[in-house]
């Protein structure tokens, strides 16, 4: 039996491997070159868990404990933050009397401190000159010879990849956008829905595609297969009745390209016997005109299998960070599917700062629609806009949030730009105050500015009374900047594990989980256009005003019959 530790730990739900660097450096062999990676002397000597088997517990359930936290299987749940008694607090919201909330007069939870050992939000004159984090709207510049990042964790070398050759910055390229607004405005709302409504799940993918949206996969009382559709204009689900559908999985990833969705790895099986979640390294495309599902093995440098990992896309581009192996390990590496080769890709990265090993975080693009959707394009070729023909500054992915090799949720922001024919991975420092550390939230970008929605934080759960988070963070990639939120109408309840897409100003939200069930199927809709979330809550003030007159002219009926009755 393992030795309980004396330092206070935190429950997460996930078996972790954390590492331990024997060396100052080492060297790991790659299919590009060798990688030298210097460990800082001030990491800390972290020892891996170690999960012990015995005859009557099963090996996905086994509890292991470290000097820093405890680890549980989904499957034990029984002391998980997921099923712990106790109150759950959640916005209320008056559909009578709507209120407006404004995070910057009333934080979503006032009280909360960081928890150790987390990203660091607030920089020191002292570290400020030292730190290697971006502090300013600044384009970038690769260095000449850049590192591979691409690192993988492995049973036998359980190393780190956090250091690396840094970039320099090129102040001349930087670009700056003057601040237009002091805060981001949206309206939330319940769209009504009609045809079969699919039911509630979590981990499910969402996608826009001529307007339209997919809904593929997730888990409540099974793991599903189906295709949903969504009608946009008329607000019309529709079930699709595909050829040949793949396994019913979770925590894998959906792109939209062309006329045709591009699914990716995910979970399929949990194996008892072998304790792991079985995961699937598998390239499947569905075409919307035959409505049939097609399996491609990939050729080229294929990822290994795995799940809740970040994708994104960019032109006939898909790419892939991170996400966890079937054995519950962190993965750190960066692939690249050309979806119309089928091909895969393990890109020379230069590493200004790493974002590390990664799981159930957020990859968001952020580019000018005529490169966004151009097919045509290698994504190293990308042509650089200048000031006066681009529309959005600092254009690049956005790595966000998800669980750290420390096995903690984190609030880190790292940016992937492509300069100059290179990746580069930076880590940003926005000005404004960040979103508190979360994982198993979504992210979605609507111009120039990053949506973050909800998400869990089990730390919460000792002060709160509830891991899920229900607060909306929007970040300006213009302006490197975390703007206040005034948000108006019907705030859903906090969640984590829904899925989450853009179509126009407006943001589509469905399912997830709270600490306690599995969410509604209600198609909750933001809308961030100014103007018109402006008008819907005019709207909205009228119909209550008219609800409340109908509701008085009713009592009056009402009252006149009973004195008639009397009479």
């Amino acid at each position: 039996m393992l030795e309980k530790s004396n330092v206070k730990s935190s429950l997460i739900p996930f078996k972790l491997v954390r590492y331990s660097p024997a060396y100052e450096s080492q060297i790991l062999i790659t299919k590009r070159k060798l990688t030298t990676l210097h460990i800082p002397h001030s990491q800390s000597n972290l020892q891996a868990v170690q999960i012990k088997r015995s005859n009557n517990v099963s090996p996905e359930s086994k509890l292991a404990t470290s000097q820093s936290h405890t680890i549980i299987s989904p499957q034990n749940e029984k002391n998980s933050p997921l099923s712990s008694p106790g109150p759950s607090p959640k916005i209320q919201t008056n559909l009578g009397l709507l209120k407006t909330l404004s995070w910057r007069s009333k934080p979503l939870l006032p009280s909360l401190k960081s928890p150790t050992n987390t990203s660091k939000t607030n920089i020191s004159e002292k570290d400020e000159l030292s730190s290697p984090l971006l502090k300013s709207p600044k384009w970038l510049l690769p260095a000449i010879n850049p590192v591979i990042s691409t690192l993988f964790t492995s049973k036998e070398s359980p190393i780190s990849s956090r250091s690396g050759e840094k970039v320099d910055l090129d102040e001349s390229m930087f670009q700056k956008r003057k601040k237009t607004q002091d805060s981001t405005y949206v309206y939330w709302s319940i769209r009504d829905t009609s045809g079969p409504k699919p039911n509630s799940r979590e981990s499910s993918q969402l996608v826009i595609l001529n307007n339209r949206a997919y809904l593929f996969g997730g888990l409540s009382r099974v793991k599903h297969n189906d295709v949903r559709e969504l009608d946009i204009m008329t607000w019309t689900w529709t079930y699709i009745n595909a050829q040949y559908p793949p396994q019913g999985r979770m925590g894998h990833s959906l792109i939209a390209y062309k006329k045709k969705l591009v699914m990716f790895g995910g979970s399929t099986k949990h194996s008892e016997n072998l304790g792991i979640r079985r995961c699937t390294s598998k390239v499947y495309f569905f075409s919307l005109g035959e409505q049939k599902w097609q399996q491609y093995p990939g050729s080229g440098d294929v990822p290994s299998s795995r799940r809740n990992h970040a994708a994104s896309s960019l032109g006939k581009y898909m790419v892939v960070y991170g996400g966890m192996d079937p054995d519950g390990h962190l993965l750190n590496d960066l692939s690249l599917l050309d979806m119309k080769t089928k091909q895969w890709y393990l890109p020379d990265v230069a590493v200004q700062g790493d974002p590390g090993f990664r799981s159930h975080a957020t990859l968001t693009e952020v580019f000018d629609e005529e490169i966004k959707n151009n097919y045509s394009y290698n994504i190293f070729s990308i042509p650089t806009l200048t000031k006066q023909t681009s529309r959005i500054a600092n254009s690049g992915f956005y790595l966000f949030g998800g669980l750290s090799d420390d096995g903690r949720p984190c609030n880190k922001l790292h940016g992937l730009f492509i300069r100059n024919g290179k990746l580069i991975w930076t880590e940003i420092s926005g000005n404004g105050k960040p979103p508190i550390p979360r994982y198993s939230h979504t992210a979605c970008a609507i111009r120039q500015k990053i949506y973050i929605y909800g998400g869990r934080n089990d730390d919460l759960f000792q002060s709160h009374g509830d891991s899920c988070l229900a607060d909306l963070s929007v970040f300006n990639v213009d302006l490197l900047l975390w703007e206040n939120v005034e948000i108006e109408g019907q705030v859903p309840d906090g969640r984590w594990g829904h899925c989450m897409t853009a179509f126009g100003s407006q943001i589509l939200i469905l399912g997830g989980l709270s600490h306690k069930n599995f969410m509604t199927a209600d198609l909750s809709c933001i809308e961030t256009n100014r103007e018109i979330a402006e008008e819907w809550h005019e709207l909205d003030k009228k119909s209550v005003r008219k609800q409340i007159n109908i509701g008085d002219e009713i009592e009056k009926v009402v009252d006149s019959f009973i004195k008639l009755r009397e009479v």
